[in-house]
């Protein structure tokens, strides 16, 4: 739409034929502003391209050539969006779909609060419907970790708030200013994925900028409810990257406070999953707490 900001949002995708296609399709229907979609593909192997190709869909593609993880494939996708010229970045998973009204309402929060880095809307399970997945998010120190607030709440009851500041931003969809993008840079692309939007969030509030989450905006993640055990590759990845956002950012005191409540339950899950004789999740377990 003439006049209005420029936008790039990218859809980082890896092997989701199913997914990327409905997820795009939201996005062109975005309502007052000027958008353009950039596919960011991390080397999929399935028919996530073909689909997309197929559909007539007026998109960007880039191929990454590896799995980057989402920390490095979406820094691929926001350098390119930079030097495109894009006033706003927004990045979200391809397992989503967004209403129209998403990105002009985060659009009006941002512009609203120049000390603002970034917003992110509320997001909610596709089945069941109004189920919250996140709606802002609570940095624990202790944990190295941000809670989702509002996790399996109804999302109407929460939806007519105005914008208010919050610990940490989840990369499942976030919008993000050019200029905090230009001071603070992407996603530390060494952790490859979890716990990387949390580090940047981390990074931008203690460079003094603050972080909303938007109520009004919507979006929809197709993922289950409730969530169960996690992956062994995320208990890995995940344990990892929060001891080194703990090493790049903590202070003395906020290290210990880190290590007396992290060690001593990692060895609290190492032993309930060696007695039920999960040994993938148990030496997932013992290289997060040792990697480095």
């Amino acid at each position: 739409m003439p006049g209005s900001p420029r936008i790039t949002a990218i859809v980082l995708t890896w092997n989701s034929a199913a997914h990327v296609v409905p997820c795009v399709t939201s996005l062109l229907v975005s309502r007052s502003v000027s958008l353009s979609v950039l596919v960011v593909d991390n080397a999929s192997t399935d028919a996530t391209i073909e689909r997309l190709q197929s559909s007539g869909l007026p998109v960007t593609i880039r191929q990454t050539g590896a799995n980057l993880g989402y920390a490095g494939g979406n820094n691929v996708g926001i350098e390119q969006a930079m030097a495109d010229g894009a006033e706003y970045v927004f990045v979200l998973n391809d397992d989503t779909e967004v209403a129209p009204d998403l990105l002009a309402t985060l659009v009006r929060a941002l512009e609203a609060d120049p000390s603002a880095a970034a917003v992110a809307p509320t997001i909610v399970h596709e089945t069941p419907a109004d189920l919250v997945w996140w709606a802002g998010g609570s940095f624990r120190v202790a944990r190295g970790l941000a809670r989702h607030d509002g996790y399996g709440e109804l999302a109407s009851a929460g939806s007519a708030g105005p914008p208010r500041a919050v610990d940490s931003l989840c990369g499942c969809g976030i919008l993000f200013r050019r200029a905090a993008l230009e001071a603070l840079g992407g996603f530390r692309a060494d952790f490859f994925m979890y716990g990387e939007d949390v580090e940047w969030s981390l990074r931008a509030r203690r460079a003094g900028w603050r972080l909303l989450h938007v109520p009004q905006a919507r979006m929809v993640h197709k993922v289950s409810y409730p969530e169960g055990d996690p992956t062994p590759i995320k208990i890995l990845l995940r344990d990892r990257n929060r001891r080194r956002m703990v090493r790049a950012h903590y202070r003395w005191d906020e290290r210990f406070r880190f290590m007396a409540w992290f060690y001593p339950t990692r060895l609290v899950h190492l032993v309930r999953y060696l007695s039920r004789g999960d040994l993938a999740r148990a030496r997932a377990i013992l290289r997060g707490a040792t990697a480095r």
